[in-house]
């Protein structure tokens, strides 16, 4: 059996205008149906052809989010899509999502909490723990799967003394570009600080 055959409207008599054509649910045709889905389907069935759909009355704006902040005009914000939004709600969300983040960058390492807060780690930023080997295998082209920041300036810091260009010391060290000239920044601030 053909497909298109098969999956044909059955055809009716239309209980709201009397017209025979394709089922399309409740006993009506598909125009009626679609009328009186739009005029959000009243008791007494669809209504006439060009009429206006009945009025709803517009929702109050709730006073708080479904987290219990208030909305207000300090907190209340709406995307592009006309959606409220809590700000702090979306606050809440960014901070999670930023903690989820270091929790995975730095498994396993030294973190203690810093003097604004914000949580510092010790293994990645320990100036005084460099790997010596990990620093030539960076500087080579080849470098270890974690390289920590004090072994990646040091590598930037060898790689420099060659003449090489940011792109070229980036390419091999494999981080991206802006730390490479970070790390290059730092050390000139460094030395210029530095006594005569």
């Amino acid at each position: 059996m053909d497909s298109s055959v098969r999956y044909q409207r059955r055809l009716v008599t239309c209980a709201s205008c009397g017209q025979t054509g394709p089922h399309h649910g409740h006993g009506y045709c598909t125009p009626c149906y679609s009328r009186w889905h739009y005029h959000g389907r009243p008791a007494g069935g669809p209504s006439a052809p060009r009429t206006i759909p009945r009025q709803t009355k517009p929702r109050p704006l709730p006073t708080h989010c479904h987290r219990g902040h208030p909305f207000d005009d300090t907190n209340l914000r709406y995307d592009s899509r006309g959606v409220r939004l809590c700000h702090s709600c979306r606050l809440d969300v960014e901070r999670a999502y930023r903690q989820r983040r270091f929790a995975q960058q730095h498994p396993d390492h030294d973190v203690i909490p810093a003097a604004d807060g914000r949580r510092y780690c010790r293994t990645c930023r320990n100036a005084d723990d460099v790997d010596e080997m990990a620093v030539e295998r960076a500087a080579s082209g080849d470098p270890p799967a974690r390289l920590t920041a004090a072994e990646r300036a040091a590598a930037v810091c060898q790689l420099t003394g060659k003449d090489l260009t940011n792109e070229v010391i980036a390419q091999r060290i494999g981080c991206h570009l802006r730390t490479v000239y970070a790390i290059r920044q730092r050390i000139r601030a460094e030395t210029a600080a530095r006594p005569v």
